[in-house]
């Protein structure tokens, strides 16, 4: 699993650690990385989607090895298992380094998006019923 960019080569030895770990269809690389703004001190931001099945103790041990292999910390984030906004946010801000099922990761990207959409509707009702109300609290 390869990156696509030269910008982003310094990443392969963490994507090569999931690889044989959780066999990702995707990965994006997201926060200072992305944004130009990448110190010495900075962590990497990873998240990816896999069918694997991973308890937070693994999660965080694969995160360990990966700042092994980097010699910075990472954070690498479960697509499958974070909060809508913070989903979206890293589908629209991300790189998508990895893709190897183009099929899934659109319908991936469609779905976050989707939902991310659906609770602000959702929200944008009950803050006009606080608005209404002058009071957060009924009464």
């Amino acid at each position: 699993m390869a990156v696509h960019s030269q910008e982003f080569s310094y990443i392969q030895p963490v994507l090569d650690l999931l690889e044989s770990r959780v066999h990702p269809y995707a990965v994006y690389l997201f926060g200072s990385a992305v944004r130009g703004n990448l110190r010495e001190d900075s962590d990497i931001d990873l998240a990816f989607l896999t069918d694997e099945k991973l308890s937070g103790y693994e999660q965080f041990r694969l995160a360990q090895e990966a700042a092994e292999r980097l010699n910075r910390e990472v954070d690498l984030i479960n697509l499958g298992t974070i909060e809508t906004v913070f989903r979206a946010q890293i589908v629209a801000t991300g790189v998508l380094v990895v893709n190897r099922d183009l099929h899934r990761v659109a319908e991936f990207q469609i779905r976050a998006f989707k939902e991310y959409a659906l609770l602000n509707e959702e929200r944008a009702l009950i803050l006009n019923r606080i608005h209404d109300r002058g009071s957060l609290y009924d009464g």
